[in-house]
């Protein structure tokens, strides 16, 4: 009889991917509905930027999957972490950004030297050992867009 699933990979493998992807498609969709001026946009908007910040916030608490065989820094997990969070204030700078709140220049910018710290650091790490690509691949893709998206919002 198979072992039945933690909750943590449970959120981890199968919740957080559907969340993230339903909040991409409420986001563009929010976006769409900004640029052609429809009524909701706002509303759309919120949900979606606000989801997608709440999985960046959670996936930087999750452990990240490790193989067995895979040996990476400690130093990784960390980097994992800041890398995740700072794409969760990008993520939420951006949403100031589109709604013209304030503090959103301040939200951008935190967010954006997190993440592109959290990048450099990433860089830095798989250089000296390549197994550090196994913990860090996942959030170098996320961050990579979030960093170029909220340095052309700034």
């Amino acid at each position: 009889m198979p072992e039945p699933a933690s909750f943590v990979s449970l959120l981890q493998g199968r919740i957080l991917p559907y969340v993230h992807r339903v909040a991409l498609l409420i986001a563009v969709t929010g976006l769409a509905f900004l640029i052609l001026h429809y009524p909701g946009a706002d509303q759309l908007l919120m949900i979606g930027f606000s989801t997608l910040s709440m999985t960046y916030f959670l996936m930087a608490f999750l452990p990240p999957v490790i193989p067995p065989d895979c040996k990476p820094d400690l130093y990784s997990a960390v980097v994992y972490k800041l890398a995740y969070i700072g794409c969760s204030v990008a993520t939420i700078g951006i949403l100031f950004q589109f709604l013209k709140l304030n503090g959103a220049n301040e939200m951008l910018m935190i967010g954006t030297i997190s993440v592109g710290v959290g990048l450099l650091a990433s860089g830095l790490l798989i250089a000296r050992n390549r197994d550090n690509w196994i913990v860090l691949k996942d959030c170098i893709i996320r961050g990579s867009v979030l960093f170029l998206l909220s340095v052309y919002m700034m």
